[in-house]
């Protein structure tokens, strides 16, 4: 099924344990298997509510069951870009709060506002708030997941991504949770949808299934008010796409940080090398002179980087050297208001131990 199935463990009478959160929460389930190893549905149950188990393992006579239990919190932290130097996460301070996944955000064009995925209520929706911190406000409602935000240069829509039907999908909904619109629906995957700063072009990445290729898609529209078609773009590969502040170029992911400059032509700003690795998630600079992305230095410590637009020499902003506030690998830097936001990763697990008692 569509549900997370997993840690499977045997009883000594043949029985499975095993992890699902076929029922919302991960809680431990039993199935009983024929002779030829097919399940005996009548025979499947939940054994916990609420457990929350990560993984399982059973003792040999199978009277005891240990397992961990792992809270994760993925939240929006804030840094002031440093006027030199470096600066250390260790200083940045907490956006968000609370034990949610938060996976991408986005930044108004004047920074007041963040919009972002969250999972606090349940599944993955969009919610809105204050820069400065404040309530989250919910935007989408939906028994799918939603991803990847984005705000309309006048901050009045949001465009997003949607696992809700069979693939992924870009959506667009005014701020205001109404007017909920599907931009795309063939089989092809789009995802990480960024908005033009006037509001008539979406750029994001297009994904065929079983291809591994990943490509750019663009919805245009000639008013705020017209309907939306696809047009071409002459970048073949890339992902990650942002918009300058000015709207006439795109950086994206392509063995580096790429920018297609106006008349789609386009050059290579930040290259992977042996001294930075995995360049990730660019992002401008307000004034467009510069662009932020995400790497790896060669001993594996992650950053943020910055890079002028038309090329040079990348430079340490932000450096991630506490343990244990990891950053999101595949989330990107933003910058507003004199700041850097970027999503942390914080894990606490234990270890627990039950008996199983047979009813």
């Amino acid at each position: 099924d569509v549900a997370l199935n997993t840690s499977p463990a045997w009883l000594p009478d043949g029985s499975l344990l095993y992890v699902s959160n076929k029922d919302g929460a991960r809680d431990i389930w039993v199935v009983g298997l024929d002779r030829d190893g097919a399940p005996r549905e009548a025979t499947r149950k939940r054994l916990t509510t609420g457990l929350e188990a990560h993984s399982i393992s059973i003792a040999d006579d199978g009277r005891t069951l240990a397992y961990a239990r792992m809270i994760v919190r993925q939240n929006i932290y804030a840094i002031s870009i440093p006027a030199s130097g470096v600066a250390s996460v260790r200083d940045a301070r907490p956006v968000t709060s609370g034990t949610q996944v938060i996976e991408n955000f986005g930044v108004s064009r004047d920074g007041k506002w963040l919009v972002f995925d969250s999972n606090i209520e349940g599944n993955q929706e969009i919610f809105v708030m204050p820069a400065t911190g404040g309530e989250p406000r919910r935007v989408t409602r939906n028994t799918g997941d939603d991803f990847s935000p984005d705000f309309s240069g006048d901050g009045s829509q949001i465009t997003f991504h949607s696992t809700r039907n069979a693939t992924r999908d870009i959506y667009l909904i005014n701020t205001d949770g109404s007017g909920e619109q599907r931009l795309t629906s063939d089989a092809a995957a789009s995802y990480n949808p960024s908005f033009s700063p006037d509001g008539l072009r979406i750029a994001y990445g297009d994904r065929t299934l079983g291809t591994g290729r990943g490509l750019l898609g663009l919805l245009e529209r000639p008013s705020t008010t017209a309907a939306w078609q696809r047009s071409p773009v002459p970048v073949a590969e890339g992902f990650a796409p942002r918009w300058s502040p000015d709207g006439t170029m795109l950086a994206f992911e392509r063995n580096g940080i790429s920018v297609m400059l106006p008349g789609g032509t386009t050059r290579t700003v930040a290259a992977s090398s042996e001294a930075l690795l995995q360049l990730r998630w660019p992002e401008w600079s307000a004034d467009g002179q510069s662009i932020y992305f995400s790497a790896s230095d060669a001993d594996n410590v992650r950053g943020v980087y910055r890079i002028p637009a038309a090329g040079g020499t990348p430079q340490l902003v932000v450096r991630f050297d506490v343990p244990r506030l990891r950053p999101l690998l595949d989330g990107a830097p933003s910058p507003g208001n004199g700041l850097i936001y970027f999503v942390l990763v914080e894990l606490e697990s234990d270890i627990y131990v039950m008996d199983l008692v047979r009813k």
